[in-house]
């Protein structure tokens, strides 16, 4: 009978443990160990950030402010007051011409109310950056009555009438005279922002975007401003 040494016992030894633990992986398979608990979630809530906005009696101005999407971005004073956003319903949009080279909001605002209004007729006026008030090339003011949600003083047909133009549709003021030139670059990009905007947010067709000349015997808003090149900016993202 052959002796087996220390050093083949220990050989030995270590083949059979090697043997059960083969017999142990190809009962169970090499599968990786799962968790029966699901890791937290990631997902962050979305977040609107607003800048301040600079306010006056007659007219709101502010920064662009985003929200998560970017074709979206908007300045605050653009979105009416959640308690009176069903206050109006807007159906399209008319296009003014200040017919003077300077102004702002401010200044239409006198105007107005020397003519008997209750204070500027426009929604919203864009500026050529001639101003007496500092306004830039393209900033957009916003006045009293697209923040209270109110009709407009801008197109009145007769004064017999129902008064459809100022009930349903938000009057846009260029400050210029477009009977003598084109409106600013900064102005078309301004006004088709802001035309974007209101089309998302109050479902307006770009048929529902006329000038104060469709409705009512008069050149406003000028020779030189163009509807076809609106509409084509207005299609081009």
């Amino acid at each position: 009978m052959k002796q087996i040494t220390a050093g083949e016992g220990i050989s030995h030894c270590r083949g059979i443990t090697f043997l059960i633990f083969f017999l142990i992986l190809a009962q169970t398979g090499c599968q990786p160990r799962q968790s029966s608990q699901l890791p937290a979630p990631t997902v962050r809530p979305v977040q609107w950030r607003y800048s301040s906005a600079v306010t006056t009696p007659i007219y709101t101005m502010s920064e662009t402010v985003a929200n998560a999407e970017p074709d979206l971005r908007a300045p605050a004073g653009w979105i009416s007051p959640t308690r009176l956003a069903a206050k109006r319903d807007w159906k399209g949009i008319i296009i003014h011409h200040s017919a003077d080279e300077a102004g702002d909001a401010i200044d239409f605002d006198r105007v107005h109310k020397i003519r008997g209004w209750d204070g500027l007729g426009y929604h919203f006026v864009i500026n050529n950056g001639n101003s007496n008030h500092g306004r830039r090339d393209g900033a957009v003011e916003v006045g009293f009555r697209w923040r209270k949600q109110i009709q407009g003083a801008h197109c009145r047909v007769s004064p017999t009438d129902d008064n459809y133009w100022n009930e349903h549709t938000i009057g846009i003021c260029l400050v210029g005279d477009f009977e003598k030139h084109r409106p600013t670059e900064a102005q078309w990009r301004s006004l088709v922002k802001l035309i974007r905007f209101l089309q998302q947010r109050y479902a307006i067709p770009t048929s529902g975007i006329i000038g104060h000349r469709d409705v009512k015997p008069t050149k406003c808003p000028g020779k030189y401003f163009s509807f076809s090149e609106l509409r084509r900016r207005l299609a081009n993202p």
